[in-house]
């Protein structure tokens, strides 16, 4: 199993240890975006709101597809995104752009990861309204939008 995040592998080596299964359990700090899946090589593939931070659409998809091709037979990808977000500064209500570097709209996503993964099964899927308030450099910041949840298993190939 690899993370990509350095707080991600610190959590991810703790629980390794706690659970016995620091055996299987490898943590590579990398960009999601240029990290290398290799064909089919994966079981599971878990993405927490990573994948709105890739740097375009394109990169996006890119990246899609090497978790699909990375992907065993019956494996599963986990995926949980922030769609529609906003983001307003509480003393004044001014709306800012959310740092976010991709803000899909919450029905367009879910029908690219319906075409993406047309032919896997269906597992989750759930759209959730969220609303937080976050402090950033010292501001108070109501930070709203979509978690879309997106559970899905690749069906069995058999050998040709």
């Amino acid at each position: 199993m690899e993370v990509l995040h350095e707080s991600a592998i610190s959590n991810l080596k703790r629980y390794a240890a706690e659970f016995d299964v620091v055996h299987h359990i490898e943590g590579i700090e990398s960009d999601i975006g240029g990290f290398e899946i290799e064909k089919e090589s994966y079981h599971f593939i878990v993405a927490v709101s990573s994948l709105e931070h890739l740097a375009s659409v394109t990169e996006f998809d890119l990246t899609l597809h090497a978790m699909i091709e990375g992907t065993k037979n019956e494996g599963i990808h986990c995926i949980i995104i922030s769609t529609n977000v906003t983001e307003t500064i509480l003393d004044s209500e001014e709306k800012i752009e959310p740092m976010y570097e991709l803000n899909f709209d919450t029905d367009q996503l879910v029908s690219k990861l319906q075409q993406l993964y047309a032919d896997w099964t269906l597992l989750k899927h759930t759209i959730k309204p969220y609303h937080t308030e976050i402090v950033r450099d010292g501001t108070a910041i109501l930070l709203k939008g979509d978690v879309v949840t997106w559970a899905v298993q690749k069906n069995r190939r058999f050998a040709e």
